[in-house]
This record gives structure tokens, C-alpha cells and sequence, in this order.
């Protein structure tokens, strides 16, 4: 009751006073060229708080009307030119104005998002990368988990091809939070063997934050942020159709997905349906690893409306996906052909209905408040090939984010929030390897940005209370008792980072960020077999919070030919938690416990991409990506990805014809040895893969477009274990040569 009264209070303080205003404003914008002032034709234009999209005319010049509030957010990308993220605010019900970009990269760019805020790479201090969905599906990647797992200092741990979850230097699982459709997603990632199980149907692209980021995202996010963001609506008084297909040869694997999208003045809709089925893969000595196959059902809904001073956006999601998995090696599988896709074997079943809806309201001082709310329900069955589901477990979680976010002048924003989730786990199976709990937590944050030409300024304080409440599990054979938890853990953390222009090209970035996470049910509570590890694995009641302090700096330079970055990070933890392997044996199985210690993770990453002036059709890229992980009795950390070359050329070959921006690229990665490796753990040997793929638009009929891509991985069929692949405990290799076809049509 009291912390009710006190939530109340707070709610009261910070949104209490904010006046709501009806009045609408039209505005006429030019977008020109910062160094020649001619007109920039075609320039997209996105309005992330109102989820609108427009393009600019072949005069650079477009009109809105209807806009609610004091002002508006506005995103303009055009090929050639950097990104720009500018507020404009509204003088009168009629505002005209020139926007000026400057001059950049070939590759179209994107505005980033932090939780709520949408900036450039330079109006923010942490370390963000994002990717398209046609850099993943130009790259052949099989999940975005494996599209992610491309950028430097990012990797997956996988269990095969189809179960894989991201590694953000060197931390997974329940320290990486994802996000979709705006929410915190959780379906049951604690367990090794557990993946995040997302496909790319109806993604815009896949923002990759590096570093804790609690302070936005609250916990999990100790260790990065995954943010998923759904394809933006079509342009006001438009209707847009598409239809994809892939193909990849090592699986003999297919993937489907149409979608339609409309927007009209004050609403906007979209559906969008995929598949994809995936037989085994092979690895590089062409030898089928047998029940390594997955397939997924994915359906999309949005709407969004919009009324005087009030926009929703609420997205719906459905999906049904099952992989299978390899118990040991003493398991046998009943035998099929090369091209089966049945689930006769044991295998993993994953269902998600996930509804969120973000609302903004615009008040009279600029302000903006937000309420953003949703479901979600994920069940997963497991069938260990006893012929039926053992293991079959459902979460329910509900979510509630209130922000108010409050312009003091042009250039400083506060921001208020309280986030909310409750979480209920059951067990509807007869094999209980977590308990029923129940999950509640509250949080208060406040956050200070202010955005200059040269000197950007931000940071913030959040207060975490979470109370995590199980019950006892009988268990028929068990070696040992766990008592059950009745625990409230509560937190305060912050951030504070600096981003400044040293010269108009190169900037400083630096940050010192906490985030914290409570122990997942797995680690309170774990009290047997888990059949997937082939592990028994024993809770600890009495854990303590995660927590983490993180110190980051390095330079960014960017220049329409040259540009490169450089980032170095020291990542200290206090109690983390570790699986330990005991010299005890339960019926054959060896028991593994659930341990804190100290621990320091520490790294960096370089990149850099270069257009030599006189050969403006060739771009060279190359990246290096280190890490170094131990406790602070000198042992090495579980699943630290090998140090990793990553380097590519880029042939971009222009216009034949009906043929736009044709292009070829080669690539190669190269993994050092991983010779540091945690105690249960082996060394994995160094290795080289080589990469190529080529693409174009297709320009057709009507002002259609098709677009096509064709790439191959692992060219030369390279025979290698990746250090965070979890078959290498069973001597499987990881995946043979891939040639992957992407086609999509657009109407």
C-alpha cells in the first residue's frame, strides 16, 4: 500500500501539472544542400512520435498539415547525406523553414533510438550500430540473432543453426535486453539452450546498443540493448504491397513473407504474413547434422491514429516457431531423409502473442507525454523424444511506461518516466526445471540531455524495486532441496556521458554507465537435469543483485571518403553469476552449480570504411574486435568470443539499364585462437571464412521495384568450431558453404 501511495504521488508530481492543447499547425519545409544550397530531391522524412512518413518532391520541398503540439520531431535521411534529427518547433498555425544536410557516406544512414529519444550517432554518447533488413538478408542471415552476430563485438551462442541468442562483448542471455515493438521481450532466454527465436518478417532494422543502457531499458540491459523497430508506416495518402522470398542452399531451406501497408490523414494500417521452413545443415565436410532443422509462422497487425493531440500506435504479434535439438551424442534419432522437416525428434515449440500500444500526447509547452502499455504471452513446450511434451511452461508478462518528456529550451530535455512489469510464470508440464513465480517491479528515472553543435551533454539517475515470489516444486528424484524465494530487491543506478566535437569531422564520445540485473528463476531455483545442457544445475536462494559499472571512450571521424572508429571499454561486475562443474556425479549426470563472484570484462573495437577519391565505385572496410574476461580469483569467464578480423571491398558498379546501384562485395572474418577458455571449457583453433555476394534494384513496370540479392558464406567451405557454439561439446561442426537468393517485389 504504501509504495502504491508513493507511485501515486510521483505520477502526480511528474505529469500533474502538463496542460493538453488541441491546436494544430501546417508546415512547409525545403530541404537543401548545406555546401551548395541546391535542392535535395526525394528526401525521406519520418516523424517517430507521430508515426508518420512523406517524402520530399524533385524540389526538395514538401507540406504537413495537422501537426499537433508545439513542435515535432523530424528525421530526414536522402542517400549521400548524413542523417539529421532536428525538433521544429511551430511559430504559428503556419511555419515555413529550410532544412540543410550535409553532404556524407554513399550508404543510406539511419537516426538511432534510446529507449524513447531518436538522435544521430553524434547526438548521443553511447555506442549504437544498427542494420537494415536487407543488410541481413543480403548477408544470408538465418535469424537476426545470426544478422547481429556480423558486427564487431557482437557474436551469438548457438546450439546449431536455428537456436542462437546474441553476445554483446562477451555477455547473453539475461544480461542483453530485447526489445520489440517498443516492449521488453522475455521468452524464457535464461537457459543455454533457449534462443531468441526472432525473424526479420516486418523489420525496418535491428539497432544494436553496446554498453549498459539501464537507465532507459531498466534491467537486463547490463550489457546491451537489441531493439527490434518494425517497418514505418507508407506515406500519407499512399497504399504499398510487397512480397519476399528466400532461398538458402545448405539448409534447402525457403522463407515467404507479404505484407501491405496504407496511411491515410489521420490513420495509418498494416498486415504482414511470413513462413519459413528449414531442413539440416551440413557442415564443412558436407556430413548432415541430423534434427538441426527449425521452422517458423509469423503474423504482423498494426494501427495507428492520430486525433488533434493524441497518436497511438498499437502492433500486434503472433508467431509459432520449433527447433530442433541434440540431446548428447549417445542420442538416438530416428532416422529420415536429407530433406525432412518433421519434429519427430526432440525438439522445442515456441508460441508468442505480444500487443503493445504507444501513446503521445502533446501539451502546451512543447511537452510530450507518453503512455505505453502491452501484453505478452510466450509458451514453450519441449518434446524430449518421449514421444510427447514434458516440459511446457507459459509467461505472462504486462507492461506499463509512463514519460514525460519536457523541452526546457532548443537545445536541454528533461525526462520523467516510471516503467512497470508483472510477470507470471507457470509450469503446465509434468517436468518442472523453474518454478511458478510470480515477478512484479516499479521503477523511477529522470534523465537530462542537452544536444549542442559542438558539446552534447546527458545523464540520469533510475531506482529499480523488484519482488520475485516462487513456490515449492516436488520433485521425484532430486539431489538435493532448494528452498523456495520470497525476496524485494531494489537498486539505484546512472549514467552520465559526453559526446564533443573536436573538429567538425571528429568527435570525442566518453560514458560511464551502472546497470544491474536481479537472478533469473534459474539461478534461484534450478534443482535438476536440463536436458538440452545435459547438465543437473543447482540454485542459489540467496543470490545477490548483478550489478555492473562500465567505463567507455573513444573518437569517431566521419568524412564523405574516410571514416573510422575507435572505442575501448573496462566492464566491472559485482556478483556475477556462474555455473561451476562439481566432481559430483547424479546418476550419471555431473551437478553444476549457481555461483557469484567478481569479475572484470574489458575490450574494444575498431573500424574503418574508405572511398579513395579517384576510384569513387570501391569502398574498403575493415573492423578488429577484442575481449578479455575473468574473475578476480584469476579464472576465465564461460563463452568469451575469440578476438576477430573482419574485413570486406565493396564494388558498386552503378546503373545498367533497368539495373540501379549494382553492386559486388567479398568479405573475410578471421577468429584468433580462443586459448583463454573458462574451466569446463576447450580451446577452439583459429579459422578464416570468406564471404561474397552481389545485388541490384530492378526497376519494372509502373514505377515498381524488385530487389535482388545473392550471396555465399563460407565460400570455401571451411571445416571449424565458432567458441560459442555449443555443438563443439558433442564434436560438431559449425555450418558448410551457404549460398543464399533474397527477392522482393515492391508495388
Amino acid at each position: 500500500m504504501r509504495q502504491a501511495k508513493f507511485f501515486s504521488f510521483i505520477l502526480l508530481f511528474l505529469f500533474g501539472g502538463n496542460g493538453i492543447i488541441v491546436a494544430q499547425s501546417q508546415l512547409q519545409v525545403t530541404v537543401v544542400d548545406e555546401t551548395t544550397d541546391k535542392r535535395v530531391a526525394f528526401a525521406a522524412i519520418y516523424l517517430p512520435d507521430l508515426d508518420r512518413a512523406v517524402t520530399a518532391d524533385e524540389n526538395g520541398y514538401f507540406v504537413l498539415n495537422n501537426l499537433p503540439g508545439a513542435g515535432q520531431k523530424f528525421i530526414f535521411t536522402c542517400l549521400g547525406y548524413h542523417p539529421l534529427s532536428k525538433t521544429i518547433f511551430f511559430a504559428d498555425s503556419l511555419t515555413k523553414i529550410t532544412i540543410a544536410l550535409s553532404p556524407g557516406g554513399k550508404e543510406m544512414q539511419e537516426v538511432l533510438i534510446i529507449g524513447t529519444q531518436t538522435n544521430t550517432e553524434n547526438q548521443s554518447a553511447s555506442t549504437i550500430v544498427s542494420l537494415s533488413q536487407r543488410d541481413l538478408r543480403s548477408r544470408g542471415a538465418l535469424s537476426i540473432s545470426d544478422g547481429v552476430a556480423k558486427l564487431p563485438g557482437v557474436s551469438q551462442l548457438s546450439t546449431g543453426a536455428g537456436i542462437s541468442k546474441p553476445a554483446i562483448r562477451g555477455l547473453y542471455g539475461n544480461r542483453i535486453q530485447t526489445v520489440v515493438m517498443g516492449m521488453r521481450f522475455d521468452n524464457q532466454q535464461w537457459q543455454d539452450e533457449h534462443g531468441l527465436g526472432l525473424q526479420d518478417i516486418g523489420v525496418e532494422r535491428v539497432e544494436v546498443i553496446k554498453g549498459p543502457a539501464a537507465l532507459m531499458y531498466g534491467s537486463e540491459a547490463m550489457g546491451g540493448v537489441i531493439n527490434i523497430l518494425e517497418e514505418k508506416p507508407a506515406d500519407v495518402d499512399s497504399m504499398r504491397c510487397d512480397a519476399s522470398m528466400r532461398l538458402f542452399s545448405n539448409t534447402l531451406g525457403a522463407g515467404l513473407d507479404a505484407g501491405i501497408r496504407s496511411a491515410k490523414k489521420n490513420y495509418s494500417w498494416r498486415i504482414r504474413l511470413g513462413a519459413e521452413s528449414q531442413a539440416d545443415y551440413s557442415d564443412g565436410n558436407n556430413k548432415r547434422i541430423q534434427n538441426s532443422r527449425f521452422d517458423g509462422y509469423v503474423g504482423k497487425a498494426s494501427f495507428g491514429y492520430n486525433h488533434k493531440n493524441w497518436v497511438s500506435i498499437n502492433n500486434y504479434l503472433f508467431s509459432k516457431s520449433d527447433f530442433g535439438f541434440i540431446m548428447d551424442t549417445a542420442n538416438a534419432l530416428i532416422p529420415d531423409s536429407r530433406i525432412s522437416r518433421g519434429f519427430a525428434n526432440p525438439h522445442h515449440t515456441v508460441f508468442i502473442n505480444l500487443f503493445t500500444s504507444q501513446n503521445t500526447f502533446f501539451g502546451s509547452n512543447g511537452n510530450i507525454f507518453r503512455i505505453i502499455f502491452g501484453t505478452h504471452i510466450n509458451r514453450r513446450m519441449e518434446n524430449e523424444g518421449g514421444g510427447g511434451i514434458s516440459l511446457d511452461m507459459q509467461l505472462i508478462t504486462f507492461a506499463l511506461h509512463l514519460q514525460d518528456e519536457f523541452p526546457l529550451n532548443d537545445h536541454v530535455t528533461w525526462i520523467n518516466g516510471i516503467q512497470s512489469q508483472f510477470q507470471d510464470n507457470k509450469n503446465l508440464g509434468f517436468r518442472v526445471i523453474v518454478p511458478d513465480a510470480k515477478l512484479s517491479e516499479a521503477s523511477l528515472y529522470s534523465y537530462l540531455k542537452s544536444i549542442g553543435k559542438i558539446l552534447v551533454l546527458e545523464a540520469g539517475l533510475r531506482y529499480d524495486m523488484r519482488h520475485i515470489s516462487t513456490q515449492p516444486v516436488s520433485h521425484f528424484l532430486a539431489y538435493t532441496e532448494v528452498p523456495t524465494v520470497n525476496k524485494l530487491y531494489s537498486t539505484i543506478n546512472g549514467s552520465f556521458g559526453t559526446s564533443i566535437a573536436i573538429i567538425n569531422e571528429l568527435r570525442f564520445k566518453a560514458n560511464v554507465t551502472s546497470g544491474y540485473r536481479t537472478p533469473n528463476l534459474a539461478e534461484l531455483q534450478s534443482n535438476g537435469l536440463h536436458e538440452g545442457t545435459f547438465r543437473y544445475e543447482v540454485g542459489d536462494a540467496n543470490m545477490k543483485i548483478e550489478q555492473n559499472l562500465c567505463a567507455e571512450a573513444g573518437f569517431t571521424f566521419d568524412k564523405k571518403q574516410l571514416s573510422f572508429s575507435v572505442v575501448a571499454y573496462h566492464n566491472r561486475f559485482l556478483n556475477y553469476i556462474y555455473l561451476q562443474p562439481t566432481n559430483i556425479d547424479f546418476y550419471g549426470t555431473t551437478i553444476y552449480n549457481f555461483l557469484q563472484t567478481n569479475a572484470t570484462l574489458q575490450g574494444g573495437e575498431a573500424s574503418f570504411s574508405w572511398t579513395p577519391a579517384k576510384l569513387a565505385w570501391l569502398n574498403v572496410a575493415a573492423a578488429y574486435s577484442l575481449i578479455r574476461a575473468k574473475t578476480d580469483e584469476g579464472n576465465y569467464l564461460p563463452f568469451i568470443p575469440a578476438d576477430r578480423i573482419d574485413g570486406s571491398l565493396k564494388f558498386e558498379l552503378g546503373d545498367k539499364g533497368k539495373f540501379r546501384d549494382l553492386y559486388f562485395r567479398c568479405g573475410t572474418q578471421y577468429f584468433f585462437p580462443q586459448d583463454h577458455p573458462a574451466q569446463f571449457e576447450t580451446s577452439t583453433a583459429d579459422y578464416a571464412l570468406l564471404d561474397i555476394g552481389t545485388g541490384t534494384n530492378i526497376k519494372c513496370k509502373r514505377g515498381n521495384e524488385m530487389i535482388l540479392d545473392i550471396c555465399c558464406n563460407n565460400l570455401l567451405n571451411k571445416v571449424y568450431y565458432d567458441h560459442l557454439s555449443r555443438f563443439k561439446d558433442f564434436g560438431i561442426y559449425n555450418m558448410g558453404r551457404n549460398i543464399c537468393l533474397n527477392l522482393k517485389y515492391k508495388w
